[in-house]
């Protein structure tokens, strides 16, 4: 009886997963028509039932919203939206170069440091796939050394034990490349906070206190890094490795 009625339950949830999807379809149909016809403000409402009422994310959800509020002169959700799309997609164009040009309408101009030597190699290297993909692949080379090392033990053929003997330790390198490669994504995310600023300007404080010295201000849209939260203040980071205190709610967090 027990097993009949976890049949049932998982039946309900991907007769539920089936429904939301297909849900999601035609109201992003419907929202990319209003998009089309210049109804911003209503395609925008539809893509936020899309995902926060149905509970959906995609590149392209993200991506279409962006240019909405793009088309409405809103630059923050504009900017966060960009981001949030190019954490899915993170080598796509079109992404990139829109958020090139919202980014153009900030006030705030922060010079990027990039990380130097190994690091940025580390950085580079890595960024190619995301986690699930590295995570797959270790997957994959662990059943190619498998494979090699089985083949190496019951094949009697000298020429195919030597090139097997060789594939091994070839697929456990690329084993171990893959792992680490994954597990520095996952840390780096883990620790990787982006975040927008949402109000017009907001100050930026020696201290998470209200009576703290002003140390710079900044404007909406400007990304940062948050460190810490304290109360009602966070510690941020900026791409020019600045670091400051502000009000936690000026701004949204992208991850």
């Amino acid at each position: 009886m027990k097993h009949i009625i976890y049949i049932f339950l998982l039946l309900a949830q991907f007769s539920h997963g089936q429904s939301t999807e297909a849900t999601s379809y035609k109201v992003f149909k419907i929202a990319n028509e209003m998009y089309k016809n210049a109804d911003y403000e209503n395609a925008i409402q539809k893509y936020d039932y899309i995902e926060k009422s149905l509970k959906q994310e995609s590149a392209d959800l993200y991506f279409n919203l962006g240019n909405c509020y793009f088309k409405l002169n809103k630059i923050a959700p504009s900017i966060y939206y960009y981001e949030k799309a190019l954490l899915l997609k993170p080598e796509d164009k079109s992404i990139k170069t829109n958020l090139v040009f919202a980014k153009k309408r900030t006030i705030d101009d922060i010079k990027v440091i990039e990380p130097l030597g190994f690091l940025k190699l580390k950085n580079t290297l890595t960024s190619v796939f995301l986690v699930q993909t590295w995570t797959w692949l270790s997957v994959v080379f662990s059943v190619l050394s498998l494979f090699f090392f089985t083949l190496f033990i019951f094949n009697e053929t000298p020429i195919i034990k030597r090139i097997s003997f060789v594939s091994i330790f070839v697929a456990l390198f690329f084993v171990i490349v893959c792992f680490l490669s994954a597990n520095f994504l996952t840390n780096y995310i883990k620790n990787d906070k982006p975040a927008i600023i949402f109000d017009e300007f907001v100050e930026v404080k020696a201290e998470p206190k209200e009576d703290a010295d002003k140390t710079f201000t900044l404007h909406e849209g400007t990304k940062v890094f948050v460190k810490e939260t304290l109360d009602n203040y966070t510690r941020i980071k900026l791409t020019d490795n600045t670091e400051g205190w502000i009000l936690s709610r000026s701004i949204k967090q992208v991850r």
